[in-house]
């Protein structure tokens, strides 16, 4: 992330600087238009927030800020993921930021049901490497069920990365490399059935390989499986499919140009009837041949 950066300065230094400061900001003859806080994860929101609290505390960035709407500045933050509770954190800051994601961060509570969730929570402090430690489910007891190439936030719960004398962790010191390979990076056949079965669907998990279906087909009855009951936000529909924020909204934009879905996400009349298709049994026609198969009709005994 810090070599795309560093990037983007390079290429395009009239529109992006690297880490300004108050002075660098004052100095600069077109005035800067948008502060942006880039990082692959919004965990506890805490990160965040101590770097907009920062931003409040310099009188300069205050008076660009008070005249935002006309010539002022403006904060974004973007992030690959982040946990549902930090980016509302993030979104409740005086300064109104704009967070932009990929996808969100599961956590123990959005990714299972409560009783789930309370069973994993307890074996986590069961487990917990450093007995009688406070936030067992990571930073601020985060829970968050996420890693990256370059290793696992601080935020996952200590059973995932922390050694005991009777416990070797999944990401030994955070690091991925060595678990890698364990992880596809596409839903496989018994996860796509069981998304489905999840969001009521179950007709629609059945008699189909969605392994080999075409690129954007699986992703499309998915998005509409999950679009069929409320809520229907962006971000409940991702959590729900597995698909990223980008790839929910290019479905999105799809389904509303072929008048499957109207201005609020509900499906339309089409919309309906594109789903119900797709769960209709599909009968495996037999194979038709003029071939004749030889078969022996009497038995004898070999010379």
């Amino acid at each position: 992330m810090a070599q795309l950066v560093s990037e983007l300065c390079r290429e395009l230094p009239d529109k992006f600087v690297s880490h300004p400061g108050p002075d660098a900001l004052r100095s600069k003859k077109k005035p800067i238009r948008s502060l942006i806080l880039v990082t692959d994860l919004i965990g506890s929101g805490e990160r965040a927030e101590r770097y907009l609290d920062a931003a409040w505390r310099v009188f300069s960035f205050k008076s660009w800020w008070s005249g935002r709407r006309s010539n002022g500045l403006t904060f974004d933050i973007v992030a690959y993921a982040a946990t549902a509770s930090g980016k509302s954190r993030v979104l409740s800051h005086r300064l109104s930021p704009c967070v932009r994601l990929v996808t969100e961060c599961p956590t123990i509570d959005t990714a299972f049901d409560a009783e789930q969730a309370a069973v994993i929570k307890r074996i986590c402090a069961q487990y917990n490497p450093h007995a009688g430690a406070a936030d067992v489910l990571g930073y601020q007891n985060t829970g968050a069920l996420i890693a990256f190439a370059h290793g696992a936030p601080n935020n996952c719960p200590r059973i995932l990365h922390k050694y005991s004398g009777s416990w070797t962790p999944l990401f030994a010191r955070r690091v991925t490399a060595a678990t890698r390979s364990e992880f596809p990076n596409e839903l496989d056949q018994q996860e796509i059935q069981q998304r489905l079965v999840n969001m009521r669907h179950k007709r629609l998990s059945e008699g189909h390989d969605w392994s080999r279906a075409a690129k954007g087909t699986l992703e499309t009855y998915l998005v509409l499986a999950a679009l069929s009951h409320p809520p229907r936000t962006i971000d409940v529909v991702a959590r729900r499919t597995g698909l990223t924020f980008l790839e929910t909204e290019s479905v999105l934009r799809k389904a509303m140009a072929n008048a499957w879905l109207d201005k609020h996400y509900r499906l339309t009349d089409q919309g309906q009837a594109y789903l119900r298709a797709a769960k209709k049994k599909r009968r495996v026609a037999l194979p038709v041949g003029s071939v004749k198969m030889y078969y022996p009709s009497a038995l004898r005994v070999p010379a």
